[in-house]
């Protein structure tokens, strides 16, 4: 953090009550350390120190989701606090790896794994959506494990569905197309379209989407969509991006292409990816989906 004494970030310091153990990541508005917890049992924890100026957001939408009594699915928060230097931090469970670091392992999952990790993805959103919150960066790095439980955590970008913030949110390879676009609103159906990629990278092991650009990522889109037409997204035109480039003609979709994707979980894919975001499925309506209803070992490819 500028200008401040290594010292006071140093492995043995203890903030917050916990001992830093060492540093894990520094995203220049936040460090992430592994520590120590000061009570009896010792137990390894995360804790998140924020540069000035940031962090309060977070903290406020974090104390009200993991302190709900109806909470599903959340990163859980043990407490936040100030240190000397008036920086924010926050203390977390340790999770024992997150659903970046299986895919980035080449880790085969088991379609009954994927199906319980997606089923928990979508209960936590649903809890989110309900609580009138817009996570605005659903990826694999944010979605941490302990065994067959996931959770969503980081919630640096999350609004209120009410918020006129529009600093274009998530990342490329879960970002939606209307925003790629240029398309400015928060919707929770960008949370349910980050959802649906997930659900792709957990099948074929890698992200849905790799390209390096807006314009290689929003072909890559349409290639797996499949051409649009003024009744599928009549709004699609409208977007600002849209006015200094053509978009040629893709073809079919293609979401059965998808490798080891089964019958029912390609249909759930199409219908959260839709081109209008008013026609994706909601949280709620995910969950009632054909692909929950029985055991995914016994869907068809």
């Amino acid at each position: 953090m500028d200008n401040e004494k290594k010292s006071m970030y140093e492995p043995g310091v203890i903030l917050g009550g916990c001992t830093l153990r060492r540093q894990l990541n520094d995203s220049g508005e936040a460090m992430v350390f592994l520590a120590e917890s000061g009570n009896e049992e010792k137990k390894e924890v995360i804790i998140k120190f924020f540069k000035c100026g940031y962090g309060e957001d977070e903290i406020k939408y974090l104390d009200v989701l993991t302190n709900h009594e109806q909470r599903r699915n959340i990163v859980e928060m043990l407490k936040s606090f100030e240190t000397p230097e008036i920086r924010l931090g926050m203390v977390f469970k340790r999770y024992e790896t997150d659903l970046f670091g299986i895919l980035g392992d080449r880790q085969r999952l088991q379609p009954s794994t994927i199906q319980k990790y997606m089923k928990g993805l979508m209960e936590g959103l649903q809890f989110i959506h309900r609580m009138d919150y817009i996570h605005r960066d659903i990826k694999p790095e944010n979605l941490l494990i302990d065994g067959e439980t996931i959770c969503i955590a980081d919630f640096g970008e999350t609004v209120l569905s009410t918020s006129d913030k529009v600093v274009k949110p998530g990342t490329l390879p879960y970002l939606t197309i209307e925003h790629i676009l240029g398309y400015k609103e928060n919707t929770k159906s960008m949370d349910i379209w980050a959802a649906a990629c997930v659900l792709g990278a957990m099948f074929q092991g890698s992200h849905l989407f790799s390209q390096n650009s807006n314009l290689q990522t929003i072909h890559a889109i349409r290639l797996l969509l499949g051409n649009h037409t003024k009744e599928t997204w009549p709004e699609m035109d409208k977007l600002p991006l849209m006015q200094s480039i053509e978009l040629p003609p893709v073809g079919e979709k293609t979401f059965s292409k998808i490798e080891n994707i089964t019958k029912e979980a390609a249909d759930l894919m199409e219908q959260m990816m839709k081109y209008d975001p008013t026609k994706r499925l909601m949280a709620s309506q995910v969950l009632n989906h054909e692909y929950f209803k029985k055991e995914a070992s016994a869907q068809a490819n």
